[in-house]
């Protein structure tokens, strides 16, 4: 129906088994508002390769970040910082 949180706990629970299914559901979950997936599929992003993917990180960081999320305004100055380095 739609439930960040839910999205989360699928998240959490396949996070050590699949990543895969880590990924599918932090997706879901940042697309229905849950901060730690915002963070979480940020997180994920950052390890890309592409910069469409950094890019999307980016945007989901700023989201978490804004939302008080542990760790994400220090992940965003340090993703912020790397911009500007590069």
């Amino acid at each position: 129906a739609g439930s960040g949180s839910a999205a989360r706990e699928i998240a959490l629970y396949h996070g050590t088994r699949n990543d895969k299914l880590f990924e599918f559901w932090s997706w879901i979950g940042a697309e229905n508002n849950d901060p730690v997936c915002q963070y979480n599929y940020a997180s994920i992003l950052q390890g890309k390769a592409d910069s469409y993917s950094h890019a999307r990180a980016y945007f989901w960081m700023k989201k978490a970040a804004a939302k008080k999320v542990e760790f994400a305004e220090d992940a965003l100055r340090e993703m912020e910082k790397g911009a500007r380095d590069n």
